[in-house]
C-alpha cells in the first residue's frame, strides 16, 4: 500500500485499518498450484496473530508510558524529600538512570513500573489500539503505525 508516496508492506489488518483495500497477496507467496495443488502451511517465525488464549493479540488494549512521566517522577521524588542519589538507592538503580529518566529519556518498562510503584504514581495509561498517537517523547522515533494514523487523520481532515 502507498503511504505518503512511499510503498509500505503491511498486514491485512493494518491495510483495512487505514481504509484501504487488500489488492493481492504478497508477491513472494507461491500460488497454490506451485505446491502440488494444495496450499502448504508456511512457517516464517514471525507474528502469527493469535496468542495462547486464541484472541487476536493485535486487538488488545495497549499500555503506554504517560507523556509527562519525567515531571511526575521528579515531583513525587521531591515530595518525599529525596535527592536523586537517595531516590536511586531506594529504587536500586544507578543515579545516571534516574538522571536520564528525569531529563525525559524513558527507561525500559520494568524499571518505569518499579519506579511508579515505589513513588506510588501512575506512569502508564491504557489506550485503545485504534486511538491515534503522535510520539512526543524525546529520542523515540515514530513507528509505521504512527505514520499510518497521521496519514489517516490528514485524509479525514481534507474531506
Amino acid at each position: 500500500m502507498a503511504v505518503d508516496r512511499a510503498e509500505v508492506r503491511a498486514c491485512r489488518q493494518c491495510i483495512e485499518r487505514t481504509g484501504r483495500t487488500w489488492d493481492s497477496p504478497r508477491p513472494d507467496t507461491p500460488p497454490p498450484s506451485a505446491v502440488g495443488g494444495q496450499r502448504k502451511r508456511q512457517f516464517t517465525g514471525g507474528y502469527g496473530r493469535k496468542g495462547k488464549s486464541g484472541r487476536d493479540i493485535m486487538m488488545r488494549d495497549v499500555e503506554e508510558l504517560v507523556v509527562d512521566f519525567s515531571q511526575r517522577i521528579k515531583v513525587a521524588r521531591e515530595e518525599r524529600g529525596w535527592d536523586q542519589r537517595q531516590f536511586a538507592r531506594s529504587a536500586a538503580e544507578r543515579i545516571n538512570v534516574i538522571q536520564r529518566i528525569e531529563s525525559g529519556k524513558p527507561a525500559p518498562d520494568d524499571i518505569m513500573r518499579k519506579i511508579g510503584k515505589l513513588l506510588e504514581i501512575e506512569l502508564f495509561v491504557t489506550r485503545q489500539e485504534s486511538t491515534p498517537v503522535v510520539r512526543s517523547v524525546p529520542g523515540q522515533g515514530m513507528t509505521l503505525g504512527d505514520l499510518v494514523d497521521i496519514s489517516k487523520m490528514r485524509s479525514d481532515d481534507s474531506r
